[in-house]
C-alpha cells in the first residue's frame, strides 16, 4: 500500500490493508519516500493487525 494517506480510502488500498481477523501471518508492504508518512502508515497497519511490515523506500523526488 502507499504511504500517502490521501489514497488510503480507495478500494484498492482498503483491500490491501491488513485486518486483525484474517487467518495466518498478516503482512503488509508499504511503499513511499516520505519517512513521516511511512511511519504513520506502519503504525496504522500495526494497529490493524499487521505482524510483518515490508518497507519499500523510494528515493525522494527533488
Amino acid at each position: 500500500m502507499s504511504s500517502n494517506p490521501q489514497v488510503w480510502e480507495s478500494d484498492k488500498s482498503r483491500l490491501r490493508m491488513v485486518h486483525v481477523d484474517e487467518p495466518g501471518i498478516r503482512t503488509v508492504q508499504i511503499a513511499g519516500s516520505d519517512p513521516v508518512e511511512m511511519a504513520d502508515a506502519a503504525r496504522i497497519n500495526v494497529e490493524s493487525g499487521a505482524q510483518i511490515i515490508d518497507i519499500k523506500k523510494r528515493r525522494p523526488d527533488y
